[in-house]
């Protein structure tokens, strides 16, 4: 945030100043006794701050700080402090500086922060001798030690450590009091949105999407489902899918996304490199309508491309692409199977609820040039939705992970073994308590969210959106272009400014390739037969398409799959060997367990003994949602809200009256199953 945005809104009574802790420049002039230095910054100060002795008592052995031979040398600073302060009227607070909650939790901090400034130090304890090591290590954790780790102190605890320093209790009630009123002074917490809760949907530059998403998808359900170029021949439950969808999109003005997300294709395809959608987007039939995704989420069904005859299939358990051709009987020509069956709810929920998500894959490289297709295609979206103006980059964060925790931190613990050994620590209950703290930010590989900072309110209980939560990696006094990336996870932000995912992939560079060393130029993979069975035979068996199968004396893997993106490595090799599938549907199947969490392992011990994949119920999480409502009865928007839980791996933060629920009408074997999942994988990615 600017100096010119913290005065504004220190103006506004948003932001206050205060002294800060030992590291604060005023404390830092108070204990060098630079007098005049300290005066001249406490004048720039809403109030000023004293601080417990055991926060900076580490000054009385420090190098740095000369004049502190003792922590009576603190506590006479801190009188001069309280005494010069009074006689200019500026406030002075009480504040422990806490870092931990609780006293007992102070063992966790030095812990944690021994082991991560080890990792630090590493390179430098490396090139130490013996003794210089040791006393290295031990200025290190007498630094850390856990009696000098900042804890929030209850008034009782306040008021003993301003009596140890020598302040009566008249002035550690003006203290007190001091605080409150300036606590008091603030808006309330309710009051301020740092995360406006507005719209900033923006619009495609130039383009009304709310008619063009309308005109472009009615073009392509007339040029494919329409006969006699007349709209009420199309299917009704066509017909009504796409209003649905249309409307569901004009509900929440989510047009210009998909307007954009069509945009973003073309450019790539306009470069001869394909797009890779992936995400929920692929369960919508408008994106389908638009060339966003080549998935037709429709139920399976034959369609005749000659005279429009559709003839739908009941077959929730097999996709439309898997039917044999077969001939029409209206004309004669060949009718093909379609229909991925996935239903609109995954990409915008039962209520129309849910945040879109539009992830498009683009080429990791172009074959004409250093600069990657994805690379190219994102300079172009800036054009249209300029950095810092009208679009930011989705900022990430990491949280910490138990066995991160042991392996990374508390292994780097000086004499963690003899500590462990003397019972004074269990590391697995450390780790534990540890597990979930924030470790990092970063930065969403092609994540960019984009906004109309026009629409933001001009109200002082809000603060700018672009500082808000946006911050400048680097800067042009660095000779580098100014980035924005937000400072917070962008999830809580997409409700409000959706996110573009815009990867790098190597796939559509692979397909790229296989065009050109082909010669087929007019590549379509639409056009793919995904019901010749010498395909779902070569994948379990390549020697099925060898000219010569019988000259084969061994192969070093069996599956036809070295190449094709997704099914090459020797872990889904190993898992189509035990899944052994049958079908495009069964493979979509293998690709869920295979990029699922725990939905291999609770699948395996059923594949061994003989059960199909299309017995398992959480290879996807679509089919999981069909097990759930047609075959088990689930109502469906329970059905749902469970999946969400289950699918995510939140099963401890389901509602315990949805779980008994689940406990009453699914059978044993499978309640006890999706407790245990951990991330489930939808079909249409």
């Amino acid at each position: 945030m600017s100096l010119k945005k913290i005065l504004e809104y220190r103006a506004k009574g948003i932001l206050k100043l205060g002294s800060a802790c030992v590291m604060g420049t005023v404390r830092q002039f108070l204990m060098r006794d630079m007098e005049k230095e300290m005066k001249e910054y406490i004048e720039l100060m809403d109030w000023v701050e004293i601080h417990p002795i055991h926060n900076e008592n580490f000054m009385v052995e420090s190098p740095m700080f000369p004049n502190i031979t003792s922590e009576l040398d603190i506590i006479k600073r801190n009188r001069a402090l309280f005494e010069y302060c009074k006689s200019i009227n500026k406030d002075v607070i009480f504040a422990d500086d806490c870092h931990v909650i609780n006293k007992k939790d102070r063992i966790l901090r030095s812990l944690f922060k021994k082991g991560e400034i080890a990792k630090i130090n590493k390179s430098r304890f490396d090139k130490l001798e013996d003794e210089d090591l040791e006393e290295a290590v031990q200025e290190m954790n007498d630094d850390l030690a856990e009696e000098r780790q900042p804890f929030l102190h209850s008034y009782y605890e306040m008021h003993d450590e301003l009596r140890y320093q020598g302040f009566t209790d008249e002035e550690i009630k003006m203290m007190k009091e001091t605080e409150e009123r300036i606590s008091m002074s603030f808006p309330r917490l309710q009051d301020i949105t740092i995360i406006p809760k507005v719209s900033l949907l923006p619009e495609f530059p130039g383009v009304d999407s709310k008619a063009e998403v309308k005109r472009i998808s009615y073009e392509f359900a007339m040029k494919t489902w329409a006969k006699n170029n007349d709209y009420n021949t199309i299917d009704k439950e066509i017909r009504d899918r796409l209003e649905l969808e249309i409307k569901a999109l004009d509900e929440r003005n989510y047009e210009f996304l998909y307007y954009s997300a069509m945009w973003l294709v073309q450019q790539s395809v306009a470069k001869g490199y394909i797009v890779g959608s992936r995400g929920s987007v692929g369960s919508s039939l408008l994106a389908h309508s638009m060339g966003i995704t080549e998935n037709n989420p429709l139920k399976p069904h034959y369609l005749c491309e000659s005279c429009k005859e559709l003839e739908w299939i009941d077959s929730e358990f097999k996709y439309g692409v898997d039917f044999p051709n077969k001939t029409c009987p209206k004309c004669g020509n060949t009718m093909k199977g379609n229909g991925l069956n996935t239903a609109f709810n995954n990409f915008l929920g039962f209520n129309h609820d849910k945040v879109p998500d539009i992830d498009l894959n683009f080429a990791s490289e172009d074959l004409d040039s250093d600069y990657p297709i994805q690379l190219q295609v994102m300079e172009e979206l800036k054009k249209i939705y300029p950095e810092g103006v009208s679009s930011i980059r989705a900022g990430t964060t990491s949280r910490s992970k138990e066995d991160a925790i042991l392996a990374n931190v508390l292994s780097k613990v000086q004499n963690i073994k003899e500590m462990v050994q003397n019972g004074e620590i269990e590391p697995i209950g450390i780790a534990n308590e540890l597990s979930g703290i924030y470790m990092n930010s970063g930065q969403h590989a092609g994540g960019i969210i984009v906004f109309d900072q026009e629409k933001h309110p001009e109200d002082e209980s809000h603060f700018d959106f672009k500082y808000g939560f946006g911050i400048i990696r680097s800067g042009e006094d660095k000779g580098k272009d100014v980035k924005y990336v937000t400072s917070i996870e962008y999830k809580p932000l997409e409700e409000f400014a959706p996110k573009l995912d815009m990867l790098a992939k190597s796939d559509p560079s692979l397909i790229k390739i296989l065009m050109e060393e082909t010669g087929t130029e007019d590549y379509v993979i639409n056009k793919m037969q995904y019901n010749d069975q010498k395909i779902i035979n070569a994948i379990l068996d390549i020697r099925t398409i060898l000219p010569n199968p019988e000259d084969v004396q061994e192969l070093y893997y069996s599956q036809g799959t070295l190449g094709i993106p997704e099914l090459g490595t020797p872990f889904i090799r190993g898992a189509i060997e035990l899944c052994r599938p049958q079908s495009f549907t069964d493979i979509v199947r293998v690709q869920g367990l295979t990029h699922g969490t725990m939905v291999l392992e609770l699948a395996k011990p059923l594949l061994e003994m003989g059960k199909k994949l299309e017995e398992i119920p959480w290879c996807v999480r679509d089919e999981l949602f069909v097990f759930f409502w047609k075959k088990w009865g689930l109502d469906p928007t329970k059905a749902f809200k469970s999946i969400e839980y289950i699918r995510k791996g939140k099963w401890k933060a389901m509602p315990d009256e949805l779980k008994d629920y689940l406990k009453e009408k699914l059978p044993d074997w499978v309640y006890n199953s999706v407790s245990k999942i951990v991330y489930l994988f939808p079909s249409a990615q």
